[in-house]
């Protein structure tokens, strides 16, 4: 994903554009899915000359090379069918209450020129994930950490996810759904890649044991109604940051730290995998074991004949 050849630059090195500024160089950080037309990034732009960093999301054509910016931070997640895309981000607010700046998650809307269309605050701390299913509606998945001062930010609530809100076309809200349910605490979300809804990985507390959970799976409909759930019969660590991925050709996949006695939740021999279809029907819940202890850092979409582990 570089600029082009003749540009004589290095991949991802945005060249100078008098208009409306000089950029400098770009360090992505996320990047949309790719089309034919191009995709989008979202990262940081290097000052060259005192090492400043803004944040930044571009539209790229399908050469790497630039076409639009927006100085507006946030991670590029989904591109529509127009050219354009949505992604969330962050606004920070005063409270008049405390000393702490309160945070709002922010979904924005881009146009396929670059321009922002429209812009919604949610009142939730931290946009975990925006998606769009296979009908096009917009989904926001929304964490509620009430930390002030980001003293324990590794705190469990900080990747609960509290609700689940749907957007219309114009950024109005048209559901919200809320997820608050202290023994299944919902870690992530994907769109339904063939219809309407989502869905949702959820962390079940196991009874007297708070080091341990049980993967499960839950869709819900377009209009919030709980369409099919599952349950692991295997134990993951509580903490284990859970690895979920959903496709239509491949279903669902979850890949999770397993809980053993002696085992450490990042660095074990023994991981959880477990694959659903899309209508909630049980595919395997089984082990994976290595001969050494690994990390499991990321985990590639799935299709037809399966999916790739990243290990370290």
């Amino acid at each position: 994903m570089a600029a082009s050849a003749g540009a004589g630059a290095e991949p991802w090195t945005v060249l100078a554009d008098p208009d409306p500024q000089p950029l400098a160089t770009f360090l992505p950080e996320a990047l949309s899915e790719s089309r034919a037309d191009g995709y989008f990034a979202s990262g940081v732009l290097q000052n060259q000359a005192d090492g400043s960093t803004s944040p930044a999301v571009g539209r790229f054509d399908a050469n790497g090379n630039p076409l639009h910016w927006s100085f507006d931070g946030g991670f590029a997640k989904k591109l529509l069918p127009d050219g354009g895309f949505v992604y969330g981000s962050q606004h920070e607010i005063d409270a008049p209450t405390s000393r702490f700046r309160r945070s709002l998650c922010m979904v924005v809307r881009i146009n396929a020129d670059g321009q922002t269309q429209w812009q919604t605050e949610l009142d939730g701390r931290f946009c975990r994930a925006v998606e769009i299913d296979a009908a096009g509606e917009i989904w926001v998945a929304i964490t509620d950490n009430v930390i002030p001062d980001d003293s324990n930010f590794l705190n469990l609530d900080n990747i609960r996810i509290a609700q689940v809100v749907r957007l219309g076309d114009d950024g109005r809200i048209t559901a919200r759904i809320a997820l608050d349910d202290p023994l299944q605490r919902v870690v992530d979300m994907r769109a339904n890649p063939v219809g309407a809804g989502v869905l949702l990985a959820i962390h079940h507390a196991e009874a007297g044991n708070p080091q341990a959970v049980r993967v499960g799976m839950r869709r819900l409909r377009a209009d919030g109604s709980v369409d099919w759930q599952w349950r692991s019969s295997n134990l993951a660590f509580a903490s284990s940051d859970t690895q979920f991925r959903v496709s239509a050709s491949g279903g669902i996949f979850a890949i999770s730290s397993q809980f053993k006695s002696g085992q450490s939740v990042d660095n074990a021999k023994d991981w959880l995998a477990v694959g659903l279809s899309l209508t909630g029907v049980p595919r395997f819940d089984k082990t994976i074991r290595f001969d050494n202890a690994v990390y499991v850092a990321g985990v590639s979409a799935p299709d037809a004949a399966g999916l790739w582990l990243v290990v370290e």
